[in-house]
């Protein structure tokens, strides 16, 4: 029987990676929400087209920052956690 390795479940892809962590329930009504309201405002707007075109690429920016965002707090929550583990691991019970 092989030990855990949390380094191989990331390897394997199996934990750490975006597409595997489930949305909260939390997350789900929120994105409904912003669809909702993303319709009205299409609605509201489709005989201004030039309008409805910039509030388009704002949402697609938004949401790009939104994951360069998600990014960041990944990466640093990584190098935390692996700080964390270093110091716990040189920590020698008394």
């Amino acid at each position: 029987m092989e030990n855990y390795s949390a380094i191989m479940e990331m390897f394997r892809g199996k934990r750490g990676c975006c597409e595997n962590i489930e949305p909260s329930e939390t997350y789900n009504e929120r994105l409904h929400e912003c669809v909702e309201i993303e319709d009205k405002i299409k609605e509201r707007l489709k005989d201004n087209a030039e309008t409805l075109e910039l509030i388009e690429k704002l949402s697609w920016v938004t949401m790009g920052t939104e994951a360069a965002a998600v990014d960041d707090h990944y990466y640093e929550g990584f190098c935390f956690g692996v700080l964390l583990g270093l110091e716990v691991a040189g920590t020698r019970s008394k």
